[in-house]
């Protein structure tokens, strides 16, 4: 059990029935909600809409398969979007389940869910990639410039090659 306190992922246990059996301080802080024991996964829902392309909210439908694949045989590295149905604000979150099966009988008897809000890390990812990005433009305008300031350089150099061979006598400059 104190193992599982001091994790900064989130553990949630759930029963068959999908009833909240025991979760670490981690998966309160990535909620951001109270956790009880016997709590339904349904009023989890009540609170985080889970979301998909376009920001629509995802149906009950289409989570089912997640819900039996945690049951069955177990997932990793799953994302999630939420959206707080109160504040409108939206969190990522990387999900894991595996099923907890019976030693004699091989019967699911609960389902460990294991999840990370992992929203800041894509923020400073996007963060990341919009200085990427820029910084590539400076690298091109700077390029330009110092092609440009090359080519004149050579011209230069040319005409007064030019002015040297054409000149009847010797000629000599400092520059």
């Amino acid at each position: 059990r104190s193992i599982v306190t001091v994790l900064d992922e989130g553990v949630l246990v759930f029963d068959r029935r999908w009833r909240l059996r025991a979760f670490n301080p981690a998966a309160v802080r990535a909620l951001q909600l109270p956790l009880r024991a016997g709590q339904r996964l349904s009023s989890l829902l009540r609170t985080w809409v889970p979301v998909g392309d376009g920001e629509r909210p995802l149906a009950g439908t289409e989570l089912r398969p997640l819900a039996r694949s945690a049951a069955t045989s177990g997932f990793q590295g799953r994302m999630l979007r939420v959206r707080g149905r109160a504040d409108g604000r939206q969190r990522s979150l990387r999900l894991g389940g595996e099923p907890v099966r019976d030693p004699d009988s091989g019967h699911v008897g609960a389902v460990v869910i294991s999840l990370t809000d992992v929203t800041e890390r894509q923020l400073a990812d996007a963060e990341l990639l919009r200085h990427r990005d820029r910084l590539e433009e400076h690298v091109a305008q700077r390029t330009a410039q110092l092609s440009e300031a090359n080519r004149a350089l050579q011209e230069n150099e040319r005409f007064i090659q030019s002015v040297a061979d054409n000149q009847p006598g010797m000629l000599a400059y400092w520059d």
